[in-house]
């Protein structure tokens, strides 16, 4: 199977075949509430096909340097006074009735790596390299 390949098959395994069919970075919270984005730019030659794991909202919630981030990044830029309105009472005020408003996506844009893991896609070795691969080990020995 081919990066490519593999990774398709992990955006429609996330019901994400719409929304990459237009961006080339989506998200999806999963059932155990850890955040994934998938991020591959289609125009870029040799772009990878990326997949970056972040923890739950509630998680990052914690860390102050996230929220710090957070408002540095949203409180003076955003056009969106209703987002910002839910995201300061989500970041101030953390009940339980408060969601997080971000789309998973957004936590990509965010400066500060607060991802927990990362990895590429790769191509499967076809016969030939595995064969290749094999030889030289054994000629190694």
């Amino acid at each position: 199977m081919t990066a490519r390949e593999k990774f398709e098959a992990r955006v429609k395994e996330l019901g994400l075949q719409e929304q990459y069919a237009i961006d080339s970075h989506v998200g999806a919270v999963l059932p155990d509430s850890t955040v994934v984005v998938l991020v591959h730019i289609e125009g870029e030659r040799d772009d990878p096909y990326t997949e970056i794991r972040y923890p739950s909202y509630e998680e990052l919630w914690k860390n102050e340097e996230f929220r710090k981030a957070l408002k540095a990044e949203y409180y003076e830029s955003s056009p969106d006074d209703e987002f910002v309105a839910n995201l300061a009472r989500w970041l101030d005020i953390h009940k339980d009735w408060n969601k997080c408003p971000l789309f998973p996506v957004d936590l990509y844009w965010l400066p500060g790596g607060f991802e927990s893991s990362w990895f590429n896609y790769e191509d499967d070795l076809t016969a030939e390299e595995i064969i290749k691969n094999l030889v030289k080990e054994h000629t190694l020995a």
